[in-house]
């Protein structure tokens, strides 16, 4: 299974066999993000290094998990950054 970034030229590949395994051939997205409540809600538009608003420091595979689950956001902690 290959999966398009949402805003970067390129794709990554999940083994058919993974998502088979792990039950997400038989998945149907009903919400735009995974459960959490405590989390923001951040647009996987948003993230990934320059020029985009917000990276991932840690939970990389809750990202690429998101995007191959089709989510449209990453409920995530966010900090400030100095500029």
């Amino acid at each position: 299974m290959r999966v398009p970034f949402p805003r970067f030229p390129a794709e990554f590949e999940i083994p058919d066999d993974w998502w088979v395994e792990a039950g997400m051939s038989e998945f149907v997205r009903h919400t735009p993000a995974y459960r959490s409540t405590t989390a923001d809600l951040v647009a996987l538009n948003d993230i990934s290094g320059q020029p985009f608003k917000y990276r991932v420091l840690a939970g990389v595979h809750r990202f690429y998990a998101s995007m191959a689950a089709g989510f449209e956001f990453l409920p995530s902690t966010t900090r400030g950054v100095c500029s």
